[in-house]
This record gives C-alpha cells, structure tokens and sequence, in this order.
C-alpha cells in the first residue's frame, strides 16, 4: 500500500512539475493591458493635428518589453519608446494621424510585445471633413442648414 502511494505522489508530481513548466510564463509573465481598446477623433478638420497617446499599463509580475507596435497603413505613425515597462507601471505610445486624407478614418494599431496575452490591437476612428466645410459661417442661412451628420 505504501508503494502505491509514493508511486502516485511520484506521477502526480511529475504531472505537477510538466503543468508548471509549460504555463510558468501564463502565471508570472508580463500582462500588457491597455486602458481602453479605441478612440474616435469624432469630426476633425482637414489638415488639422489628430494625436493621441495610448495608455497601458503592465499588470503582471515580469517586466513587459515592447517587440513592435505599428499602424496598418502609412497614414498613422506611431511614436514608441524602447526599452522594458516594469510590472504594475503604466505608460503611453503617441499615435498622429494623416488629416490631409479627407473621408472615414477606420485604423488598427497593433502592440507586440513579451506579454502573455499578444498581439494587442486598438482601434482608431473618426471622419476627416474638408476645410472649407468646417470653416464655413453660419451667416448665410442654405450654407447654415446643411447637415453633415448623413
């Protein structure tokens, strides 16, 4: 009977140490967890400045390291630091869009890093509207009703 028992402490330990070693990053790993998954420009004018800095922050035990993070087209530049996030610091990347492009803007950015829940996508929005549209006055009551919400 005591054989039985070590011979299964053995194995149960054995399946112990296999299931450790192979999610041991899942456990104790780098978390990149971002603070929100989009952002809508809403109407922007034409030729005007569209930034904004995507927040996250590195919720797991290790250091995160950023590998990559790119838009997916050129249209979108991504600014974004090297170097590693320590665990539980929060940090930003500064994303600029091309406003010389008038129409809808429908955009992914994309964070790859040592996190354990990889590749990360964020998505940008908004409408891009002509200059002379948005610059129009109101002073003229047909230019005044013109609805640009359709």
């Amino acid at each position: 009977m005591k054989n039985i028992k070590f011979i299964a402490i053995i194995v149960l330990a054995g399946f112990t140490g296999f299931f450790v070693k192979s999610n041991y990053r899942n456990w104790i790993g780098s978390n990149l967890v971002l603070e929100n998954d989009m952002y809508d420009f809403g109407d922007i004018e034409e030729g005007s400045k569209a930034r904004y800095y995507i927040r996250f922050k590195n919720a797991g035990l290790m250091s995160l390291k950023l590998n990559d993070v790119s838009a997916d087209c050129g249209c979108t530049v991504v600014d974004w630091g090297e170097g590693e996030i320590s665990s539980g610091a929060i940090d930003s990347v500064l994303i600029e869009y091309d406003t010389n492009k008038i129409g809808l803007i429908n955009r992914i950015v994309t964070f790859n890093s040592n996190s354990r829940n990889s590749p990360h996508a964020f998505y940008l929005i908004g409408n891009v509207m002509p200059r002379d549209i948005t610059s129009r006055s109101s002073t003229n009551p047909k230019e005044s009703s013109i609805s640009m919400d359709k």
